[in-house]
């Protein structure tokens, strides 16, 4: 069997796509070494396992990434490959077991997403009050192109939720 490239993008945040998608092809004997979001190539000769991904808030070789990795080889989950801060863990598939969630769960994943939600939240609030006051304008002056550019800001606001929601949800997936 030869080397395997996928194209396919995966949405921001939506780390449980990712994790499905590398858990079936490792049954299928292939093995990611560096996954993204957007391209990935896979290697024959992977052993089954699930595939658990995380996130490290301080720098590499740090005491609390040191810490969080000796947490996780104690739960059973090997550190396959790092990409920034970004971690891919693996642990062998048992027969019949459940997929096993990490020690900290999402909770380093949602730490990191905390300020990019609230960049997003006060993106939505500003575009929000912009496209009221651009429609109260048109409104009060019966000046039909004011009116019409409300629809840049509300759409950036559209934009924003739908960011927001999926950078809320997805980790919990």
């Amino acid at each position: 069997m030869e080397k395997k490239t996928v194209f396919r993008y995966i949405k921001p945040g939506d780390l449980a796509a990712m994790e499905r998608e590398l858990d079936e092809l490792a049954l299928q004997g292939l093995g990611c070494a560096r996954p993204g979001r957007l391209w990935r190539r896979y290697a024959p000769g992977a052993e089954a396992r699930w595939h658990r991904i995380g996130y490290s808030r301080t720098g590499a070789g740090s005491a609390d990434e040191i810490t969080y990795l000796a947490a996780q080889e104690r739960a059973g989950w090997q550190l396959l490959s790092r990409r920034k801060n970004w971690l891919l863990f693996g642990m062998p598939r048992g027969a019949d077991e459940q997929k096993p969630e990490l020690t900290t769960h999402r909770e380093p994943v949602k730490a990191h997403f905390a300020p990019i939600i609230a960049r997003w939240e006060s993106a939505r609030r500003v575009m929000l009050v912009l496209g009221t006051l651009l429609l109260l304008a048109g409104f009060a002056g019966d000046f039909r192109p004011v009116q019409y550019c409300a629809v840049l800001p509300l759409v950036v606001a559209l934009i924003a939720t739908y960011a927001i929601k999926f950078l809320q949800e997805g980790p919990d997936k």
